[in-house]
């Protein structure tokens, strides 16, 4: 299964997350904490991802680990289909890497891909279903 956040709310000065991004990592670390523990966290290396990861991953006691492929312009094959292996990967980076992502599993899978991805969106791409569902707005 394969986790994809996109990052919360920051500022456009500095890059880091504003008050209420902290609030959403939170929230969402809480969400996820219901669930069975993941297999990595991983983060493209914005400052905005890389603190919404640390809180992610503390609560989910997993060590955040930093992906170049998750940056805004990188290239994200490794998380398209086929993801080939069974384990709970939770993925945080930016809005073009997201829907590159779930465009390449939606084309892989024929379903219709989300349209609105907004900032601290949550989607569960699950391998074993063939589904996305979209946890959060």
């Amino acid at each position: 299964m394969l986790v994809l956040i996109r990052h919360g709310s920051y500022s456009i000065r500095n890059g880091a997350l504003d008050e209420l991004g902290i609030s959403q990592a939170a929230e969402l670390a809480e969400y996820l904490a219901r669930f069975s523990k993941p297999t990595a966290v991983y983060h493209s290396p914005s400052l905005r991802t890389t603190e919404m990861a640390k809180i992610i991953a503390e609560r989910l006691q997993v060590p955040p680990q930093t992906d170049l492929t998750l940056s805004e312009h990188g290239n994200p094959a490794s998380y398209c289909p086929p993801f080939l292996d069974n384990t709970y990967t939770v993925a945080i980076t930016h809005l073009p890497i997201i829907r590159e992502i779930l465009r390449q599993w939606s084309v892989y899978w024929q379903i219709e891909s989300p349209i609105e991805i907004p900032i601290a969106s949550v989607f569960i791409i699950d391998p074993a279903k063939k589904t996305i569902e979209k946890l959060s707005d």
